[in-house]
């Protein structure tokens, strides 16, 4: 069998069955190193992990301790606004109280608008020519007495016709030199100064700049109540004095028209005491208002300017002046302006050369 050929086909037995065993070894040696590789990417995956866990363990360490920050600083804003609305609302409840006191407050005396105020200013002048037309009737004089009482310039150069005339015209001129005078004792005594009651003390100028003060740093409420209580304190710090001033007013007045009166002492000065108290309450009522109300006195010489006078005839002459104030502009200031109330009435006199021509063209 072996001579045959046997030996052979052994050979290539053997020969199959080495070939036959190498690629089991092969696939050996490659599993191995497969798992190798893949427990060196396991090691690397978990080393992977851990940074990564210890990474997540201290960001979640830094979100806690963030986080407790966070909670305290929200718990310390809300003590914050605790405290806050706390002290709102003690503000307020001070500022409630704070606001009833101010309310309680003696108000200004009487609340006035422009209109109530021109009204009362008017009424005191007519109440002062009316006072003057009822006690006082120049006609029972001479008018000898007359000229000699009123020898001026002015007056005698406006007697120009009939004697009779000029009497008349001499006692119309009385009749307003009466009614000036007391204009003038009562603008000076009781409407210009800054407060009833100042006239004669050196109060007057520090009231002012005082008032100015409070004005400019003060609600207009406190203000008010200072205007309304400083007048009231000066009135009743120099009551004495006011009453001084009106028996002046009215003493003054007896000894100097006095002879022109047609009814009796005691009545003429009772009603003159009325109608200067009139003012001093007027004046009082002005000084307790959230406004600035002013008088305006022209003196002898201005110029006669009619969108802030009335002249006692009517009429406005070019070259016209003022002669005497028979009751004061009133005024009020305003902010950006000063709006007129009533205007001054005056005693105008004329140029002597207008008066020349007047008399010459009255001829014809």
């Amino acid at each position: 069998m072996l001579r045959g050929g046997g030996w052979t086909n052994l050979d290539e037995q053997c020969h199959l069955l080495e070939i036959t065993d190498v690629p089991e070894e092969l696939d050996m040696r490659d599993m191995k190193n497969a798992m190798v590789k893949e427990v060196e990417h396991l090691e690397e995956l978990c080393t992977s992990l851990e940074v990564r866990r210890q990474w997540l363990d201290d960001e979640a360490k830094e979100l806690r301790l963030a986080q407790a920050f966070h909670q305290d600083e929200l718990r310390r804003q809300q003590t914050l606004l605790e405290d806050a609305e706390r002290a709102t609302q003690t503000a307020l409840v001070k500022n409630h109280a704070l606001q009833s006191k101010l309310a309680m407050l003696e108000p200004w005396s009487y609340s006035m608008s422009d209109d109530e105020a021109t009204h009362a200013f008017e009424c005191l002048h007519q109440d002062i020519k009316g006072w003057v037309d009822q006690h006082y009737n120049t006609s029972k004089i001479g008018t000898d007495c007359c000229l000699e009482a009123h020898t001026s310039e002015t007056t005698s150069s406006n007697c120009s016709g009939s004697h009779q005339d000029c009497s008349t015209l001499l006692h119309s001129e009385i009749l307003q030199n009466i009614q000036a005078d007391i204009f003038e004792d009562i603008f000076c005594s009781i409407l210009a100064p800054f407060t009833v009651g100042t006239s004669r003390s050196s109060w007057d100028h520090h009231f002012r700049v005082i008032d100015k003060e409070v004005q400019n740093i003060c609600p207009m409420a406190v203000w008010q109540n200072w205007r309304s209580a400083l007048s009231k304190a000066t009135a009743s710090l120099e009551k004495e004095n006011l009453t001084a001033i009106c028996n002046n007013v009215i003493q003054r007045n007896e000894v100097k028209f006095g002879q022109f009166s047609v009814t009796k002492s005691s009545e003429r000065m009772k009603q003159l005491e009325k109608i200067v108290c009139d003012c001093f309450e007027f004046k009082q009522k002005l000084e307790s208002q959230g406004k600035l109300y002013y008088f305006w006195w022209s003196p002898p010489g201005l110029a006669l300017r009619e969108e802030r006078m009335v002249s006692n005839t009517g009429t406005y002459p070019v070259g016209a002046t003022v002669r005497r104030t028979l009751w004061p502009m009133f005024y009020r200031q305003m902010p950006e302006e000063w709006v007129i109330l009533t205007k001054e009435v005056v005693i105008m006199s004329i140029p002597k050369t207008l008066r020349q021509i007047e008399s010459s063209s009255s001829i014809f």
